[in-house]
């Protein structure tokens, strides 16, 4: 299940390329092991976290039915290509199968950009090399 986080993500490069369209500067677009819906992901990469998902289905029906509903929401989004550099951070310890976050976005944006945190999905933001790439990002001295 996605979280709002991620939710948000898709929204805030839709954002930045409407600005770009309109004229304004876009200084940095930053985007925190961010992912798309799975049904915009490389079919190899689906195939193989889904195939994990099903062997363990919840047992819990309510669960089952928010994590469908993220999924189709997530789903009808559609995003279009953005025309300037999207910076994608990444922690060292993402799930295995998840497919690469270049994988997913190349197709999206015009220059990406990879930066690797320490952590994981749940404690990336909260490590001092990621503040401290986020200020090399920005420039801020």
């Amino acid at each position: 299940m996605q979280s709002s986080a991620q939710r948000g993500a898709a929204p805030r490069s839709f954002i930045a390329r409407r600005l770009s369209e309109s004229g304004h500067q876009i200084g940095f677009v930053g985007l925190f092991d961010t992912m798309m819906s799975p049904l915009r992901w490389p079919l190899r990469a689906w195939l193989s976290l889904f195939g994990r998902r099903l062997a363990r289905l919840p047992r819990n029906l309510r669960v089952l039915r928010v994590t469908a509903s993220a999924l189709f929401a997530s789903a009808r989004y559609r995003p279009r290509f953005y025309s300037g550099q999207l910076t994608l951070f990444t922690p060292t310890g993402r799930k295995p199968g998840l497919p690469s976050l270049e994988a997913v976005w190349r197709k999206h944006a015009r220059i990406l950009r990879i930066i690797e945190t320490t952590g994981d999905h749940s404690t990336m933001l909260s490590a001092d090399s990621t503040a401290a790439s986020v200020t090399r990002c920005l420039g801020v001295h």
